[in-house]
């Protein structure tokens, strides 16, 4: 009986949910917001460069044209991808 409870529970909420999330209103439109500065190749470019040079990331986000904290985030989302497959 309590298991028919939470059953009957969670597809309320879920319907609640999916209720209040039709109804909002976007503040900033789909696509919208900042564009990336970099394309794909050039990130790829930005980090095997900081492999290979190891340059502090205000030089490396100098040399590449973005900010300190870009060339950062750059570097440590692709690090992620790379790390099975390069070795140091």
């Amino acid at each position: 009986m309590l298991k028919k409870l939470k059953k009957k529970r969670q597809a309320i909420m879920l319907r609640i949910a999916n209720a209040n999330a039709s109804q909002e209103k976007r503040l900033i439109k789909a696509g919208g917001g900042r564009k990336k500065s970099l394309s794909k190749t050039e990130e790829i470019m930005l980090t095997l460069y900081y492999l290979h040079h190891v340059p502090t990331f205000q030089l490396l986000g100098a040399i590449f044209g973005v900010s300190e904290s870009t060339a950062n985030n750059i570097f440590h989302a692709l690090d992620r991808y790379f790390e099975g497959i390069i070795t140091i």
